[in-house]
């Protein structure tokens, strides 16, 4: 993996600004041997020193030629530009002295004010590893959080608001107990038999009593439920179940590729289209 540093006065949050819309970075200093796909950290100076954000080159850079327009107007020199795209940039910047940045990513010389600098490859983990990424789950928590069109009031966590949601949507009463006879009261995925943790789960999202059709329900272990209704576990239409790759590593890939228990009663079949549809939600599915 290739990495580099170069700097960013946050004062200066317009040009930044700029830099995101128009997808564009822009170096005074030299450089060439960037390649796409190579990581870019960039550095706020002094007097309040730290990392702002981490970026990745979509284009090799290329050099500035007399006559070429740049979107920035702050009189700087740049010699050479380069397309990227914004990795993680969190609220606040992560501060750090330029010496012990310098130390962190490798680089030969401190972090200064328009230095284009190589990171070595452990530099570039370690950098990475200050940016992290929201989890999977996180992720997918806040799409389902986006999916309702709500406002949220500041001082309501998203995650916890995004968890009632889906507890709304667990079919129980006499949809429940339907599918606990239909499934021999057992989890159609791991053959749990805690019917305690037993719930009803909605191939497609519960849109009123209409949702409560037969073939709309598979009886679901309550934290399988859950990873199904965040659309990190699916059924294939054939009764293939498919764990994300987010999950791989963990106790849930044990039932990656594992068929699906079928109803005693095949009236509670899934009916395939509907699996087709959640599977389409999928965006890690192959």
């Amino acid at each position: 993996m290739t990495g580099w540093v170069d700097s960013l006065s946050r004062e200066d949050q317009s040009n930044w600004e700029l830099c995101k819309q128009f997808g564009l970075w822009g170096t005074p200093s030299n450089a060439g041997g960037a390649e796409p796909g190579d990581d870019l950290f960039l550095w706020k100076p002094a007097p309040d020193p730290g990392w702002l954000v981490h970026c990745r080159l979509t284009s090799k850079p290329r050099r500035v030629r007399p006559g070429d327009v740049l979107p920035w107007h702050d009189g700087r020199d740049y010699k050479w530009v380069m397309d990227i795209e914004v990795v993680r940039e969190p609220e606040a910047h992560v501060p750090l002295r330029g010496a012990d940045a310098a130390n962190m990513a490798g680089l030969a010389h401190h972090v200064k004010l328009s230095q284009f600098g190589k990171m070595s490859d452990t530099g570039v983990r370690v950098v990475s590893g200050l940016f992290p990424q929201p989890s999977p789950v996180e992720e997918a928590l806040r799409a389902l959080l986006d999916a309702t069109a709500v406002d949220l009031p500041p001082d309501q966590d998203q995650r916890d608001f995004a968890q009632r949601m889906i507890a709304i949507r667990r079919g129980q009463g006499e949809f429940r107990e339907a599918l606990l006879d239909a499934f021999d009261r057992a989890c159609c995925i791991s053959g749990s038999t805690v019917e305690a943790a037993l719930e009803a789960a909605h191939i497609r999202p519960y849109r009123g009593p209409a949702s409560h059709a037969a073939d709309n329900g598979l009886l679901l272990r309550a934290d399988l439920h859950t990873l199904f209704d965040l659309h990190l576990v699916t059924v294939l239409p054939y009764g293939t179940v498919r764990v994300a790759p987010a999950l791989l590593g963990s106790e849930y890939e044990q039932y990656d590729e594992r068929q699906l228990r079928r109803p005693g009663d095949l009236t509670f079949a899934p009916a395939r289209a509907a699996l087709t549809e959640h599977n389409a939600a999928c965006g890690w599915l192959d």
